[in-house]
């Protein structure tokens, strides 16, 4: 069957290649398989999509014998790739984090690159595609200009009138560029476009890195498990690293499930992170606390919900399923707090955001009626969707 040689296969070998064992038994998926060129660049390719070809890489080299060995030199190259790219980008990256000390910016590294350095056993067995930091509001002035004048440019099209230079928060993210580097900025933690109901927890309960002569902060492990909860589930689940990273962040940072829950509930976004650690769980393997999962456990109709929005089987085999706007986390989260003063206040920045972020992500330029058809299939296409699922469930 074809799907066992590509993603099924992957996602079967997910849960091995987090856990703290790597001997041979965990391999035991790929003994039925006949591993033919064809099969095994398959296998490279998808895991490499998936974002795990370097978790893969040392779970094969440290499996001992086995036909699966024929894996190990085309993973090896991505994984060196992937070391090569890292310690470049965090070398890069130094001289904007003293700047911005120097200037007592708050800034707060987050998702891959802070992952890669404090929870996976080497840095290489996490590749990420840019930098993100949460940077607060009341510091961005000071972060642009930091930006402009260590070499970085806008190219994400949004300007100052969009964020907190403006006296408001950004919806959308903007995105810095300098040579290799690209960087992402959020304001709002925690990825909603709602804001937090305690800001100032989030931010003295942070810690501080090293990333080489460089010192940055970094969310606690709590806040940052609740990041990736929602940041995984605003991209669909598309990645398995993103459920990978869960699992690492639980095992080796061990964050306080009370602690987890507290957030959560207090900030509305329960219902999302328990659908986030079920699935991982489930498919990396995660060491979740049964007793976490009763307390952020979400009720029959929104449960519901979001089964049609990621419905666990076909997300186990790596079904293409199509993807969620990025704001169905704060649409969530709006729905939980039961406000709908601020629903009205967020919801329209939502659904119609501006043209030049569009134009950014589709790579279309800014002019003629592609926006109208840009906003209308934000709406129409999820409720297709949803209306689809929903009639294969009845």
């Amino acid at each position: 069957m074809a799907e066992k040689n590509g993603y099924s296969t992957i996602a079967s070998l997910l849960p091995a290649m987090t856990g703290e064992r790597t001997d041979g038994a965990l391999l035991e998926p790929l003994r039925d398989l006949v591993l033919r060129p064809a099969t095994i660049k398959r296998l490279v390719s998808v895991s490499e999509e998936e974002g795990i070809a370097g978790l893969l890489f040392f779970m094969v080299k440290n499996g001992g014998q086995g036909p699966w060995q024929s894996l190990l030199e085309p993973l090896k190259r991505i994984y060196l790739a992937q070391a090569a790219r890292n310690m470049l980008v965090f070398r890069e990256l130094e001289p904007f984090l003293e700047a911005a000390s120097q200037k007592g910016i708050r800034l707060a590294m987050t998702k891959g690159a802070r992952l890669a350095l404090t929870v996976y056993p080497d840095p290489a067995l996490r590749p990420f595609w840019d930098v993100d930091f949460f940077v607060h509001p009341g510091d961005w002035a000071a972060a642009a200009s930091v930006l402009r004048q260590s070499g970085f440019r806008l190219v994400s099209g949004l300007s100052g009138g969009c964020g907190p230079e403006a006296g408001r928060a950004w919806t959308f993210s903007p995105y810095y560029k300098k040579d290799r580097i690209h960087l992402e900025f959020h304001c709002q933690p925690l990825g909603l476009a709602v804001p937090l109901r305690r800001p100032e927890e989030f931010w003295e309960s942070m810690a501080t890195l090293a990333v080489g002569r460089a010192a940055v902060r970094v969310l606690s492990p709590e806040f940052e498990l609740c990041y990736l909860c929602l940041h995984a589930a605003q991209h669909s689940y598309s990645r398995l690293i993103w459920l990978a990273d869960l699992a690492e962040l639980l095992r080796r940072a061990r964050p306080s499930g009370s602690r987890i829950a507290e957030i959560c509930l207090r900030e509305g976004v329960a219902s999302v992170v328990h659908k986030s650690l079920s699935l991982a769980r489930r498919l990396a393997g995660a060491p979740v606390e049964q007793e976490l999962l009763d307390r952020l456990r979400p009720g029959a109709w929104t449960g519901r919900a979001l089964d049609i929005l990621w419905p666990a089987e076909e997300l186990a085999v790596r079904k293409p399923s199509g993807r969620w706007p990025y704001e169905i986390t704060s649409i969530f989260c709006l729905w939980e707090r039961r406000s709908p003063g601020q629903a009205l206040a967020v919801f329209p920045g939502l659904v119609f955001p501006p043209r030049a972020w569009i134009a950014h992500v589709s790579g279309r330029d800014r002019s003629g009626l592609i926006y109208l058809k840009r906003y209308i299939s934000r709406l129409a296409s999820p409720a297709v969707t949803a209306a689809r699922r929903l009639m294969r469930l009845d």
